[in-house]
């Protein structure tokens, strides 16, 4: 406050100083002179502009130039893959600072990231089938792939990726290899083995029908699979003793009655053909009949 005589010149005092503000002048405008009456001048402010910088991961993601003292108008809510925004540090309020203010952003890891588990399934022409699944997790953290090992396939760990870590950008894929198992299939013939290997579930040849002088194959000692079971296979020959008759013609199986047709071929060879001499005619004479003429016997003794 200054106190002058009426008509006095008024000095105007040094401009003033405001943190924020710009100094625009008095308010009415200072007289020159006194007055006839007292008179008050107030200070006419304009606030200063100042940044306020928002940085998203050490980058400028927005400058928003705000007044000194006003509230600051946050920009847009940044986007990060595997992320969810949680908001800025420090709190967005007003421009209180002839520095201007930096914010960043802040953020929680997303519970929904995915990744892929692709299943490779080896079939019975040895190539691999491949089926795929879509996981989701919380960005970063360890995972391990779910499969499971059916009857008559192995895991291929060598070739398999089975644990990770869920990548922000869903780029995480983790790879199984399952292989079909290889089980032996063995032929015996005659005591000589012949193993073949088939892969599980692949058709089975039917094996060729073994030969043996002097016998007949009856059949295959154990069962003969369409498909190769999760397990190996054995199957025997079987043989006869196999007789084909000279005189009748007839195939006959089995030592004994071999044997025995033998016999009763040889003993039908006793009877005799008898030729009555002075007698064109012939008459066969059976084994054990009494036979009581003289004659020629023209082919046993």
């Amino acid at each position: 406050v200054d106190t002058y005589d009426y008509d006095a010149v008024i000095v105007k005092p040094a401009d003033p100083e405001k943190t924020g503000y710009s100094f625009k002048g008095w308010s009415p405008a200072v007289d020159s002179n006194m007055p006839a009456q007292n008179v008050t001048y107030t200070a006419a402010w304009e606030a200063n502009t100042y940044d306020a910088v928002f940085y998203v991961d050490g980058e400028v993601y927005d400058t928003v130039p705000t007044k000194f003292d006003a509230d600051i108008k946050a920009p847009a809510d940044p986007a990060k893959a595997g992320y969810v925004f949680a908001g800025w540090d420090p709190a967005v309020g007003a421009m209180n600072s002839v520095d201007g203010l930096t914010f960043n952003a802040k953020w929680v890891k997303a519970t929904n990231t995915k990744y892929v588990v692709e299943t490779y399934t080896m079939n019975t022409s040895g190539e691999y089938e491949k089926t795929s699944q879509t996981f989701s997790g919380a960005t970063d953290e360890s995972v391990a792939a779910e499969y499971t090992v059916p009857t008559g396939f192995t895991l291929n760990a060598e070739k398999s990726v089975l644990e990770g870590t869920i990548a922000a950008d869903n780029s995480l894929v983790l790879t199984v290899y399952i292989d079909r198992n290889t089980y032996i299939f063995t032929i015996v013939v005659d005591g000589v083995s012949t193993p073949t290997p088939y892969l599980y579930g692949s058709m089975v040849s039917e094996p060729v029908t073994p030969s043996k002088t002097d016998y007949k194959f009856i059949k295959w000692n154990g069962t003969i699979p369409e498909t190769m079971p999760a397990e190996n296979v054995t199957i025997t020959a079987v043989f006869e003793k196999c007789y084909v008759c000279p005189d009748c013609g007839n195939e006959i199986l089995g030592e004994e009655a071999i044997n025995e047709h033998i016999t009763a071929e040889e003993n039908a060879k006793i009877n005799a053909m008898v030729q009555i001499k002075n007698n064109t005619g012939t008459k066969t004479i059976h084994h054990v009949e009494i036979f009581k003429i003289k004659g020629i016997v023209t082919n046993k003794a």
